[in-house]
């Protein structure tokens, strides 16, 4: 095939031969629509393939044989062109003329106008109004079908004209003149409109009041900043005047949402989705079923449509809740082909009770035709309403349907409404009236409702397990606090991957406090012990504990005339209430010599006794007593033992000390889990919650430890009598326990860092942890990660709740209001005010803080300030006037990392009207996970395969875990070729395409092709298409490691580069019978270097060039060409002789051709 342009030159005026566009298979001319409206652009397009390359002219032939002139502007598939007809434009057909060298080719289209004849009346009353009218084609008078949009007073109503005739309903609350615009548009997206006017009058002597029959609000709760919607139904027997609602104070007047008077799309049918279950439809019945079907050719409108085809009766149907609607419409667009014998086309509707019929179709065969109708009052308000197709088909029959639309009007149950903003509202219950009155001044009885303000989605205040830690096969209580300032829906605690149940436990008791003897210390619950007598202590002697291996002990408290002696320890009973004291005793005191054991207890200001005997007993008693009120919810709460003897065998024994009490606040959730099936070591767990809005709190996560059973009976050293001071300490022969194993990412790519990660626990002290990988043993360290040391909690409302500390000569911060909600504020301050913040930074490093900060435009010198401390001096990190929000993030040196003593601080001095404000306030570290150690493994000398590595643990006794291995896998990847996308170039112009690649393993990479032309040079591909190349080409670029592979397919579309000259051909007599001599002469206006021009010369039947043909390149039947090299500008002229044995003369059409090489 020639790739050319070709110079036509004819010799002879032959009559044009036109043919009409589009009657093969491929269109020559056409335009993008089959009509248009005045003004519209008109898009022509010309398949250039048609006219061979020929010069064209084309030209637009008017209704009243008028021609315009077309410019052709060349594209990828010929030319295109635009006609821009005027307002003013004569309607009717117009035609698209293309000439071409022996050739002609046409196309039609229409410029239509609708035209629109409201029917109204002058006057109407309030109430139900007509909306008529009809519409036809401008030019013709024909009635049409059109969908057509009326507005009035900003309400829209959506209906149809069916053969001209349209007819909606419009609702008239309010009188006065009412404007109507209409506008219809058939289905060639031709338009119409027009503009009418109607009076809506009062109905005089109207003393009737109206009334509200209903108030709602939705949603109720609802979250403050958010909207609430309040509607009213609010009827008169005339018509209604003003609705208001009266909110804190401030009446909004109440309007009609458009919903319930405008025509609502209720369903679509969802085919251009491209299949069925976007609106859940079903197929059933024999053959094949109802399908989608693609094609533009085949739908109505976009690129799908139904189809059903082959013999069978079947069905498509789906479900439409017509619930709150009524005025129902339907409208599609169906075809039939084929239908014979008893075949049909049915549409049905189900009423919930059974199908009823809308339309059965049973002709040969139809073109679409629109198909509009209004359905019955039983399909309106039916949460059970369904659609239905049925269609019985012969072999080679088909039905299609399009476009399906479904319509209805909304019924006006509360047809006033107003949405309030709740912004700048407390959680709280708000109520509202609304309040109304007709047009003539009547006023209806008032009605009230009320909604709720919440805040925030809840949050989980705290996590806990008791008792930890818990022995193997007992119980442990996971407790959880929630808050919400609506209502707690649901409360998970997840454990070991299983999500359990956490129940609301109003009215059961948590424990406070366990005295922790069995810890063998007095410190593990903060036991201080005071007074001139010997101390109290912690014994081990099984035998004499009441439970397990240890109690408390005192004896001879007043050896060598000491005096008495008093342990006490702190228990906070904030949040409980019903405190109840448990515990068991032993007096074993000498009578008549004034000794005695006592308990009291503190409530913050003074000590009050509980329990005060010398009751002589070698046997446990058992004290258990709720305590007075005031050691409820008290943070000051104290538990003191007292204790006074003179002889050295009298003593006192107190174990099981429990403190209980009920929560008062947040609600407490409860779940008990039993340890059977877990093993020694540190489990963890996470709790969830929601509310009944559906809003989830942040889940937090806690540990517990389950530690092996207690074995008691055996007598160990040191269990004599007591005779004053410590008790014996047995040593550890507890090994510590890898719990877990894991390594990522697995598999892993050769050359990447494996993290080795092992869950170690023990009951004193984790020793040392190896990780042995290909014989080797390396030493893993703690992990450590970030984590959240503070983040504000400005939310709650009160500094007080993360004890915020305020000072300075100032107006103190607080937290704001309105616009400054859940921030710290300081306004008005009047002197140097300072708001600080103690936060424990001790196990963590790399501190950082971040805030948010803004401040009004202050006086001069005044300055929001930002300092740290880091227990001895202030740092300051900021001293500036903010003047837009800002976030502020530093990286704290590392004297704010490990310390006990940090703190943050914001200080300033502003006037009067000034304010600034911080937010977001979070201070974060990075610390050692509990029981968590890591190894991080360069895979770079491993090769490819599945490995083992084992993990080893000891103690700081020395006692080794048992050791516990797992696999990984290394693997090599293939190499990652970035990608290329399709290229685009014009002949003769370089095209180069630079490939690049990476490859995980860090393997060398290759680069390669299959192209058959073009030089890939290392990662370069490069190549000029010459002047025979137009086309397009596939080419595969891999990237390669050796081993593994990535490759892309690229295409590359070479451009025509079209030659600019200009050719003649100039034909004398031979000096021989039959013979001629013909001389061409070629002008190029470009430069064609290389391989230069091709010349082609199509000699008449019965004609060769004389032999030897001069500097002829070659020949195909009877095309003669030769190779010519021109530079711009430059004229070369082709010579030859014809012979044949017929007249050769210029009344044959012959055709001279060029083409680049």
């Amino acid at each position: 095939m020639i790739f050319a342009l070709l110079a036509v030159l004819v010799f002879q005026c032959t009559v044009l031969q036109c043919t009409a566009s589009g009657s093969g298979s491929q269109q020559a001319v056409w335009v993008d629509r089959t009509a248009y409206s005045p003004g519209e652009n008109v898009l022509v397009s010309v398949n250039g393939t048609f006219f061979n390359g020929s010069n064209l002219t084309a030209y637009i032939i008017s209704p009243t044989s008028a021609l315009t002139g077309l410019v052709l502007i060349p594209s990828e598939a010929g030319y295109t062109a635009e006609y821009s007809p005027q307002q003013d434009v004569v309607l009717g057909t117009y035609t698209v003329f293309v000439f071409g060298e022996n050739i002609t080719e046409t196309a039609e289209f229409d410029i239509r106008m609708l035209s629109v004849y409201p029917d109204l009346e002058e006057s109407y009353p309030p109430g139900n109004i007509s909306i008529a009218g009809n519409v036809t084609d401008t030019a013709t008078g024909n009635p049409v079908n059109a969908s057509v949009n009326i507005i009035i007073d900003c309400v829209t109503l959506s209906t149809s004209a069916i053969d001209g005739v349209f007819s909606t309903d419009y609702q008239a609350v309010s009188t006065g003149r009412k404007t109507v615009s209409i506008t219809a548009t058939d289905d060639e997206n031709i338009t119409g409109t027009a503009a009418a006017s109607f009076e809506v009058h009062a109905l005089s002597g109207d003393t009737t009041e109206p009334v509200i029959n209903s108030v709602s609000d939705f949603p109720d709760p609802v979250e403050s900043g958010r909207n609430v919607t309040i509607t009213a139904d609010v009827t008169d027997n005339v018509e209604v005047g003003t609705v208001l609602v009266e909110i804190n104070g401030t009446e909004y007047p109440m309007s009609m949402p458009e919903l319930w008077m405008n025509r609502t799309l209720l369903f679509l049918d969802g085919f251009e989705s491209g299949n069925l279950t976007t609106n859940n439809w079903t197929v059933s019945g024999t053959g094949d079923p109802w399908q989608v079907e693609e094609g533009t050719s085949k739908a109505y409108v976009g690129s799908f449509n139904a189809l059903a085809s082959g013999a069978g009766e079947k069905s498509l149907e789906t479900d439409i809740g017509t619930a709150g609607y009524e005025d129902l419409n339907l409208s599609l667009y169906y075809g039939v082909s084929g239908l014979s014998g008893s075949g049909y086309f049915a549409i049905d509707w189900y009423d919930g009770e059974q199908w009823n019929s809308i339309f059965n179709f049973s002709d040969h065969g139809v073109q679409y035709t629109y198909f509009n109708s209004s359905l019955p009052a039983g399909a309106c308000d039916n949460p059970d309403f369904k659609l239905r197709f049925r269609c019985s088909l012969g072999p080679g029959d088909t039905a299609r349907i399009d476009n399906l639309k479904l319509t209805g009007m909304g019924i006006p149950s509360e047809p006033y409404g107003y949405l309030y903003d709740t912004s700048g509202l407390v959680p709280g219950v708000y109520s509202y009236t609304v309040h109304a009155s007709d047009s003539s001044g009547n006023e209806a009885v008032p009605l009230t409702g009320s909604f709720t303000v919440v805040n925030g989605i809840p949050g989980i205040s705290a996590v806990s397990a008791s008792p930890d830690p818990v022995e193997q096969g007992e119980n442990i209580t996971i407790s959880v606090d929630v808050i919400d300032d609506f209502e707690v829906n649901n409360v998970l605690a997840n454990i070991e991957g299983i999500n359990y149940t956490v129940a609301e436990g109003v009215n059961t008791e948590s424990e406070l406090f366990f005295d922790g003897f069995e810890s063998g210390s007095l410190d593990t619950n903060n036991w201080t012990c005071y007074g001139s007598g010997n101390p109290w202590f912690i014994h081990y002697k099984p035998n004499k504990a009441h439970a397990g291996d240890y109690s408390l002990l005192v004896t001879n408290t007043d050896n060598d005339g000491g005096g008495a002696s008093s342990v006490e320890t702190d228990i906070d009973t904030a949040g409980y209430s019903e405190i109840n004291l448990s515990f068991y005793y032993n007096c074993d005191l000498s009578p008549d010599k004034l000794e005695y054991f006592s308990v009291d207890w503190y409530d913050g200001e003074e000590w009050n006794c509980l329990l005060n005997t010398s009751v002589i007993e070698n046997a446990d008693l058992f004290y258990n007593s709720v305590l007075p009120p005031a050691a409820g919810d008290n943070p000051d709460f104290k538990l003191r033992f007292n204790c006074y003897s003179t002889n050295s065998a009298d003593s006192v024994r107190v174990d099981n000390v429990e403190v209980k009490g009920k929560r008062i606040v947040p609600r407490p959730f409860e779940y008990i889990y039993n340890t059977s099936a877990l093993s020694p070591g540190v489990y963890h767990y996470t709790v969830y919650a929601n509310d009944t809005l559906g809003r989830e709190a942040v889940p937090v996560g806690g540990n517990f430890t389950v530690q092996e059973p207690t074995s008691g009976g055996e007598t160990t050293p040191g269990d004599g009598d007591p005779g004053g001071g410590e008790g014996f300490e047995t040593p550890d022969a507890l090994s510590p326990i890898i719990n877990s194993i894991s390594d990522a990412p697995d598999p892993a790519e050769q050359g990447e860092n494996i993290s080795f990660t092992a869950n170690v626990t023990d009951n004193v002290s984790v020793g040392t942890v190896l990780v042995e990988i290909e014989g080797t043993n390396c030493t893993m360290s703690r992990l450590r990660a970030e984590a959240r040391l503070f983040s504000d909690d400005f939310e709650s409302g009160s500094l007080e709740t993360q004890n915020w500390t305020c000072s300075g000569s100032g107006t103190p911060w607080t937290i704001g209001t309105d616009g400054l909600t859940n921030k710290a504020v300081a306004t008005n301050t009047g002197g140097v005010s300072t708001i600080e913040k103690s936060i424990d930074t001790a196990g963590y490093e790399n501190v950082t803080f971040s805030f948010e900060a803004r401040t009004e435009a202050l006086d001069a010198g005044k300055n929001l300030t930002v300092d740290w401390y880091n227990g001895t001096q202030l740092t300051n990190l900021l001293q500036t006037v903010v003047i837009e929000s800002t976030g502020f993030n530093y990286e704290l040196p590392a004297g704010a990392g490990n310390n006990s003593g940090f703190k943050i601080r914001f200080l300033c001095d502003i006037g009067e009207g000034e304010y600034c404000y911080v937010d977001n306030v979070e201070v974060n570290g990075t610390g050692n996970v509990p029981n968590m150690y890591e190894y991080s493994f360069d895979s770079s000398s491993l090769l490819p395969g599945t490995r083992a590595y084992t993990i080893y643990a000891n103690d700081s006794s020395g006692n080794a875990a048992a050791p516990l291995t797992g696999n990984f896998t290394v693997i090599n990847s293939p190499p990652f070729l970035s990608p290329i996308g399709p290229e685009t170039v014009n002949e003769s112009e370089l095209l180069t395409i630079k490939l690049s690649a990476t490859d995980p393993n860090g393997d060398p990479i290759t680069y390669g092709s299959n192209a058959s032309f073009g030089t890939l040079a290392g990662d370069t591909f490069t190549w000029m298409p010459g002047f025979m190349d137009r086309g397009e080409y596939h080419v595969e670029f891999t990237a390669s490691d050796g081993k593994m592979s990535d490759s892309e397919t690229v295409t590359i579309n070479v451009n025509e580069s079209y030659v600019n000259f200009s050719v003649s051909k100039k034909i004398e007599k031979g000096a021989a019978p039959d013979s001629y001599s013909v001389v061409l002469t070629l002008t190029s206006h470009v430069d064609f270097n290389g391989n230069g021009l091709m010349v082609y010369d199509l000699l008449p039947d019965n004609f060769t060039l004389a032999d030897p043909a001069p500097a002829c390149s070659g020949s195909q039947g009877n095309i003669y060409c030769w190779n010519l090299d021109l530079a711009a500008g430059e004229s070369r002229t082709v010579t030859y002789t014809l012979e044949g044995t017929g007249r050769y003369s210029l009344g044959d059409a012959f055709v001279v051709g060029v083409d680049p090489q």
